[in-house]
């Protein structure tokens, strides 16, 4: 099982970017809980069997966000992982694409 975290113009049409092993995912998700404010545009993908959408309108905050977190981190590991994250955020700027989150 995994996370898969796509780009696209709807839920219906996109592009699998990244698939996030069970693993990483809770490294990231439930390892580092208490990093993730519940406020966050991050949080909207803490739910491993819950879809996420993050329009392309919020993706410029989710980088502020991440670049935040991993200022913040110590944990290598965990850096890189929002690293990927970040980096299919700057491509979905750059594409003009929503991101979406799905669960398996």
């Amino acid at each position: 099982m995994g996370y898969s975290i796509c780009l696209g113009v709807s839920e219906k049409d996109f592009d699998d970017l990244l698939e996030l092993e069970e693993t990483m995912y809770d490294y990231i998700f439930v390892r580092h809980e208490s990093l993730i404010k519940k406020d966050s545009l991050l949080y909207r993908m803490s739910d491993f069997y819950g879809d996420a959408v993050i329009l392309y309108s919020e993706l410029e905050a989710l980088v502020i966000e991440l670049d935040e977190l991993i200022l913040c981190s110590s944990d290598e590991k965990l850096s890189i992982l929002l690293g990927l994250i970040k980096n299919i955020c700057l491509l979905g700027i750059f594409q003009g694409e929503n991101m979406y989150g799905f669960g398996e």
